[in-house]
């Protein structure tokens, strides 16, 4: 699994990259646009803006890795480790959040690279697990060895609490 800086080919035509001081801008917008279109009303644009700071600053979180399609030059997957992704657990750090796959890039295995290459970079800074909420894709973590610890209801729906221990 790569860790952040290093670009490893999934397939020739895809990369896997991470935000960066040398990441162009137009695939920071590209990023942001996929997940206001996706999760818009969750994910104030301000947030996201201080997310891409923290990852440019090269601090330990939070992490965004990326897919690009060095074909058309666009991102088609993205996925972040962060600190704190939901305040009704604020004990809980850190968090696996924001995988996205483009719909025409789906059921190819780039939203498991992602997640693999994340949780690599969180169990590589000593972080002992990790944690996610999902409300569609319980069992999706699931095999990649993610465990559901609990249930609460976020903006009116069920979430599964999911956690991965790296011991």
């Amino acid at each position: 699994m790569p860790v952040s800086g290093e670009t490893e080919a999934l397939v020739s035509p895809i990369h896997r990259l991470h935000v960066n001081q040398f990441t162009p801008l137009p695939h920071i917008s590209q990023i942001a646009a996929h997940l206001l279109a996706e999760w818009g009303e969750e994910y104030p644009l301000a947030e996201m803006e201080a997310e891409f700071q923290g990852a440019l600053r090269e601090d330990s979180l939070p992490r965004i890795h990326y897919v690009m399609d060095r074909a058309s030059g666009l991102v088609v997957a993205t996925g972040y480790v962060m600190h704190q992704d939901i305040h009704l657990f604020p004990t809980l750090t850190p968090w696996l959040s924001n995988i996205y796959v483009a719909p025409s890039h789906r059921k190819q295995g780039l939203g498991e690279w992602i997640c693999h290459g994340l949780v690599a970079e969180a169990e590589l800074a000593g972080y002992p697990r990790l944690y996610l909420y999902t409300d569609t894709k319980t069992a999706w973590y699931e095999k990649m060895g993610w465990k559901k610890i609990s249930e609460f209801v976020h903006r009116s729906r069920k979430q599964d609490l999911m956690c991965l221990d790296f011991g």
